[in-house]
């Protein structure tokens, strides 16, 4: 007799004379074989790689809840659902669904209807290694998780459109509203070009303690990749990803006031404007996140710093009239909103001389603070055509803040300008104050 075999890992067992090997280290519970080759769905089927059943929603039915049963999928197993109906309802609390076979042998689910789906209605599922293709235009989801769904993980898998832009995967892993601790992580998300793709991953409303990690997103998305726009999520991790999205919309969009940290994310967007609109969710924390809006362009920051940070920089641009220099001065900018440095002040000239009828003419730039000095820069002497001056280049020129709910005047003493044309003044500002701004009067 032959020495017992201990359970490890691969624990191995004899069942009607043939031997199947498990990974016991996954859980003790049941092992079912799943192949659409060979398998029967029908009573003592599925113990067994030699005798499986053939579909996995047949094998979900032999599952118990909590008992940490584990589904196997054998390479090259193929579903296909061309009716209005889900291919396979996961409706046992823990089951373990997975997957053998690499590339091209990997079970697949094909959605052969609009609402043909993997449904997920109950918690703590796990799903690795499959792919899911849709083959029918506008197909709704790959993968629904209902309600009860909390805990999934959704680990390994690839989900792509049928290779033409008539077969089009909406939504690959639709996710309901106050599904909590979903886990997305090793997934593959591909469609084709010039599709009406929503998003590879969609929140519907409020979730918390969600993570999507290390997972590839290439595809026109219309929203973003991943959307979790229409309810605020907590604690949500978002890290590591890499995202090519549809020209101009961003990789991430969540509510503004979903929290949690976005991080070490790589994102294209062809064609964006602003850097920082690749990625929507003000209220998380963001670490090192990269976009590239040009075809062959370098990476930049995403939310390096914010515009309007303390201690960013900005510029208003005001025409001035000369003759409008005159002692009782014209305003330059409008009411500040909140504190601001005046890092410089330069009057680029027209090419008519700033002058006054006597020669005498002084130009003051100023404030209308309460505290501190109010000028800040003055010119005592005539602007030649198109020159130049600056706080350098000025009679006396200095550094001063401009007080919350205060303006920015010129005026003339002595004389009042009486050249004609205009002149450009730049204000050059430096936030002291988070969202300070101002801007040139009207």
């Amino acid at each position: 007799m032959g020495q017992k075999l201990a359970k490890t890992e691969l624990f191995a067992k004899w069942l009607a004379g043939n031997l199947v090997v498990a990974d016991q280290g996954v859980s003790t519970g049941r092992r079912i074989w799943v192949d659409d080759a060979t398998g029967t769905d029908a009573g003592g089927y599925g113990a067994s790689p030699d005798a499986p059943v053939a579909t996995l929603d047949y094998a979900v039915g032999l599952c118990t809840d909590n008992k940490g049963d584990v589904i196997y999928l054998m390479p090259g197993h193929s579903e296909s659902q061309v009716a209005d109906a889900v291919i396979a309802t996961v409706d046992i609390e823990g089951v373990h669904i997975i997957g053998l076979g690499v590339g091209a042998d990997r079970p697949t689910f094909s959605l052969e209807h609009a609402n043909a789906t993997i449904s997920v209605t109950d918690p703590s599922v796990t799903i690795t290694n499959i792919r899911v293709a849709s083959g029918v235009a506008d197909c709704a989801a790959g993968i629904t998780l209902a309600a009860g769904g909390d805990g999934a993980v959704i680990q390994d898998c690839e989900f792509e459109d049928g290779g033409t832009a008539g077969t089009e995967l909406k939504v690959a892993i639709a996710v309901a509203t106050t599904v909590d601790d979903l886990v997305v992580k090793n997934c593959s998300f591909r469609t084709v070009e010039g599709g009406t793709i929503t998003s590879a991953i969609t929140f519907a409303g409020t979730h918390d303690n969600s993570r999507i990690e290390h997972c590839y997103f290439n595809g026109d998305f219309g929203t973003a990749a991943i959307v979790a726009s229409a309810g605020a999520g907590t604690r949500m991790l978002i890290a590591n990803n890499w995202i090519k999205t549809k020209d101009g919309e961003p990789g991430i969009e969540l509510k503004s006031d979903t929290t949690g940290v976005i991080a070490e994310n790589y994102i294209e967007s062809t064609g964006i404007t602003d850097p920082d609109a690749a990625i929507v969710g003000a209220d998380c924390s963001w670490f090192e996140n990269y976009v590239v809006t040009a075809d062959g362009a370098a990476a930049q920051p995403v939310g390096a710093y914010t515009e309007a940070a303390i201690g960013s920089v900005f510029s208003v641009k005001k025409t001035v009239t000369k003759a409008a220099i005159v002692a009782g001065g014209a305003a330059l900018t409008g009411t500040s909103s909140g504190t601001l440095l005046i890092e410089d002040c330069i009057l680029q000239n027209d090419t008519t001389e700033i002058d006054s009828a006597g020669h005498a003419e002084v130009i003051e730039f100023y404030s209308n603070n309460t505290k501190g000095s109010t000028s800040f820069m003055t010119i005592a002497a005539s602007v030649a055509a198109s020159e130049m001056r600056d706080l350098a280049k000025s009679t006396t020129g200095i550094k001063v803040v401009l007080e919350s709910g205060k303006i920015v005047s010129v005026k003339a003493t002595t004389e009042d300008v009486t050249s004609a044309g205009t002149a450009d003044v730049y204000l050059i500002f430096r936030r002291l104050s988070e969202g300070a701004t101002v801007a040139a009067a009207a």
